[in-house]
């Protein structure tokens, strides 16, 4: 249901002009509104309808646009960076370069728009759909299939951002939005790319220290161990996974032994996958966070064995 803030009067229809005149109709659980524009015409075609998440930098709204019939994304940038030339600036530079970005599991921004009467600036989006992976997990037991399908998407996503030279600072599973695409039940989303942009000091954050966080996310996902990961134990109908986990072990060593990049991790885990590989192409089998190598009659299940899992989910029947 929908409901107008000025009359209460309910309604069957998101966004649209209430009867009343006085405003436009909202999700009556809407969430609360810091800079009250839920049931308000912003630029002559924007309607928020309900706040999704709020930071002390940025408000995220579910939005319409009565004009064309579309629900939206719509993040609005808080006077306290909006005012401030170098936090702006830097902020800014990472929308620019997403914008940049096509891909499927990263989403698309649609305009950047400024709203000098609030002393904010603000841009619209895809919407975003979906359940954060953390929350998706406790209720939907997920396969192993369906588990390497969301690290690969996860992985596709990061590597099309550090090819853009963009940081994803703080990157965790409730960042990552699960939602079902066509016969795809686990498609992925990531999201609070700019929230986290602005809650982290770029100069500090590295494409290395993604790597070592979506390690971190993978091995939890693998092995169902809690954070943080320091030392892999797979549960025994999952000791067939072990190459894999192996693989993610290399991203949380230490530093200078990590991958440079999620792009190099993306490469050496479809590599993992890859039945047409020669073996001296295979990645390194990696037993602990230490890096140290053994030789590949010690890996517990052969990688051939694996490929079965990375196949596209089947449709439900």
């Amino acid at each position: 249901m929908a409901v107008c803030l000025v009359c209460s009067k309910k309604s069957h229809q998101l966004g649209e002009l209430c009867s009343c005149g006085g405003g436009y109709t909202v999700h009556d659980q809407h969430g609360e509104d810091s800079l009250h524009l839920l049931g308000k015409l912003i630029v002559n075609k924007i309607v928020p309808t309900a706040v999704i998440s709020e930071t002390n930098e940025l408000i995220q709204y579910d939005a319409f646009q009565p004009s064309i019939d579309r629900t939206i994304a719509f993040i609005v940038v808080k006077p306290i960076v909006n005012n401030d030339p170098a936090r702006r600036a830097r902020l800014f530079s990472v929308v620019d370069k997403c914008a940049a970005i096509k891909q499927q599991n990263t989403p698309n921004i649609l305009e950047i728009i400024d709203l000098p009467d609030l002393r904010c600036s603000s841009m619209t989006l895809e919407p975003i759909k979906g359940e954060r992976l953390n929350e998706y997990m406790n209720t939907h037991p997920l396969d192993p299939v369906s588990l390497m399908h969301i690290i690969h998407q996860i992985l596709q996503a990061v590597s099309a951002h550090h090819q853009a030279g963009i940081c994803f600072p703080g990157i965790r599973a409730e960042n990552v939005r699960i939602s079902r695409s066509g016969s795809d039940r686990v498609f992925v989303k990531l999201t609070d790319l700019f929230s986290l942009t602005c809650q982290h000091d770029s100069e500090q954050n590295s494409f290395s220290d993604d790597v070592f966080n979506i390690g971190q996310m993978a091995l939890s996902l693998i092995t169902g161990q809690s954070l943080p990961i320091t030392q892999i134990e797979l549960p025994r109908d999952r000791s067939f996974l072990m190459p894999i986990a192996q693989l993610f072990s290399k991203a949380i060593a230490p530093k200078e032994e990590r991958f440079e990049s999620c792009t190099e991790l993306l490469q050496a885990f479809e590599t993992a996958f890859d039945l047409n590989t020669h073996e001296n192409e295979r990645p390194e089998v990696i037993t602990s966070v230490s890096n140290k190598k053994v030789s590949k009659h010690q890996t517990p299940v052969p990688f051939e064995q694996v490929i079965w899992m990375h196949r596209p989910p089947q449709p439900m029947s």
